[in-house]
């Protein structure tokens, strides 16, 4: 039976999502630094590195 699986990966999705820690200012100084900004002029494929700011650091 597949929907027993299913269900199970599901639920237990939902309840880590909801029970899970809520990120903090470091995860979001990771991901802004990794996420290319709009308007950058960066066409998709673009691999070019870009220099990230260390976590804690503010502008």
């Amino acid at each position: 039976m597949i929907v027993t699986p299913l269900v199970t990966s599901l639920v237990v999705y939902v309840v880590v999502g909801l029970i899970g820690p809520e990120p903090d200012d470091t995860a979001d100084a990771i991901v802004a630094a990794l996420s290319p900004l709009p308007g950058d002029g960066e066409q998709e494929g673009d691999l070019a590195p870009r220099p990230a700011a260390a976590p804690g650091v503010t502008d």
